[in-house]
C-alpha cells in the first residue's frame, strides 16, 4: 500500500510550493501539507489512522498500540505592542540592483521571500486616475505612490499576466512608486516548472514604460534585523508592516496552533522561527501548527512576529491588534 500521506506534515517557512491547473492557473500551496493523513501535521492519529488499522486486521496482524496525542495548550491572546512598516526598514534589504527595468528575485541571487521595487529617478506627472500595468506579476504586488497605498496585485487568476490598477494618487516628479512583490511559492512540476520571481517584463502608466529602478531583496530570513517602536496612535500602516507580540508558555512547552482571523495574509515567525503563511479569508487553513520545541520555558518570553502583507486590524485603539494561540487545530478538516 502507498499511502499519500500517511503522516500531515507542515512546510515551515517559504517551502509550501505551487500547484498549477492545466498550465493555466497558477495555485500556492498552504503551509499545512495535512493532506487528510491517518497522523496530522501534529503526529497524532486521528479516527482514519484506527480504520485503516481496522481495515488491514482483517488481513493480518497489526499491533495493538496506538500512539498517543501530543498535549496541547491554547496560550490565549496575544497582544501586539510594537511596530515597523518595511518600507521604512533599510536595514532589512540585503542586496540593491539599480537598472533601467525591474529585475527579478533570481537575478538578485534570492529564492523566497519578498522584492521591493522603487523608482529611482523623476517621473512624469500624471493625474489620479491613471492606469498602472505591472508586466508579468510573479506572484503578488502591493502598489504604493510614496506612502500611499494604491492597490494589490495578485497572479493566481493565471500563470503570466499583465495586471493592472487604477492610481488613486495623482504622480508628481518628486514622486516614488514602491511594488513590494511576495513569491508565493515555486511551482514544483510540469511545464511551468520554471517560475520566475518578481516583476518579469517591466512597469507601464497609461500604456508608456517607466525606467529607472531600483530593486531590492527582501529574503526575510533573520527577524534581528527589524527595528520595532512601540504601537503608538499615530501613522501605523496597514499594509507590509510588522507586528510584534510577546507570550509565556510556562515551564514545559507544549505544541499549539496560531490562530489569525482578524488578519489577513502575511507570514508568522516564533522566536526568529518561520513558521509559514497565514491567508484566513482565503482558506481552507486558518491556522499554523506550533511545534512545542520552538518555544522557550519559563521564565523566557516567546516573541510572535506577524508580517502583515494586506491589511492588518491594528488601528487604534488596537483592541483588535492581537493574535491567538489554540489547542485545536482549523485547517479545513474534522478530526
Amino acid at each position: 500500500v502507498n499511502m499519500y500521506m500517511f503522516e500531515g506534515g507542515t512546510t515551515f517557512g517559504f517551502n509550501n510550493g505551487a500547484d498549477t491547473a492545466n498550465a493555466t492557473v497558477y495555485l500556492p500551496v498552504t503551509s499545512s501539507y495535512d493532506y487528510n493523513a491517518p497522523l496530522t501535521e501534529a503526529g497524532d492519529p486521528w479516527e482514519k489512522f484506527a480504520l485503516i488499522k481496522q481495515v488491514i486486521s482483517k488481513y493480518q496482524p497489526v499491533p495493538s498500540y496506538t500512539p498517543p496525542a501530543t498535549p496541547k495548550t491554547a496560550y490565549g491572546n496575544v497582544a501586539m505592542v510594537e511596530y515597523a512598516w518595511l518600507l521604512d526598514s533599510p536595514q532589512m534589504i540585503t542586496k540593491n540592483i539599480t537598472s533601467d527595468a525591474p529585475v527579478t528575485m533570481e537575478v538578485l541571487g534570492q529564492s523566497f521571500g519578498y522584492v521591493i521595487y522603487r523608482t529611482s529617478g523623476p517621473l512624469s506627472s500624471l493625474p489620479s486616475g491613471s492606469t498602472l500595468t505591472v508586466l508579468g506579476v510573479h506572484d503578488r504586488a502591493v502598489v504604493y505612490v510614496d506612502d500611499s497605498l494604491q492597490g494589490i496585485l495578485t497572479r493566481i487568476e493565471a500563470i503570466n499576466t499583465n495586471l493592472s490598477l487604477v492610481l488613486k494618487s495623482s504622480i508628481t516628479s518628486q514622486s516614488q512608486i514602491s511594488i513590494v512583490v511576495e513569491n508565493m511559492g515555486r511551482i514544483s512540476y510540469g511545464s511551468m516548472i520554471n517560475d520566475f520571481k518578481g516583476i518579469l517584463y517591466g512597469v507601464e502608466i497609461n500604456g508608456t514604460p517607466i525606467t529607472g529602478w531600483t530593486s531590492q531583496s527582501i529574503p526575510l530570513n533573520d527577524t534581528t534585523r527589524i527595528h520595532f517602536q512601540e504601537l503608538a496612535a499615530n501613522n501605523v500602516k496597514q499594509s507590509t508592516a510588522f507586528f510584534r507580540g510577546f507570550f509565556s508558555s510556562g515551564k514545559i512547552p507544549n505544541d499549539t496552533f496560531l490562530s489569525l482571523p482578524d488578519w489577513t495574509k502575511g507570514q508568522a515567525f516564533i522566536n526568529g522561527f518561520n513558521l509559514g503563511r497565514y491567508w484566513p479569508g482565503e482558506g481552507p487553513q486558518k491556522t499554523l501548527y506550533v511545534p512545542a520545541n520552538i518555544l522557550k520555558a519559563d521564565p523566557a518570553m516567546n516573541e510572535l512576529i506577524l508580517f502583515e502583507i494586506d491589511n492588518a486590524p491594528c488601528l487604534p485603539p488596537f483592541e483588535a491588534c492581537y493574535a491567538a494561540f489554540v489547542s485545536v487545530p482549523d485547517i479545513g478538516i474534522k478530526y
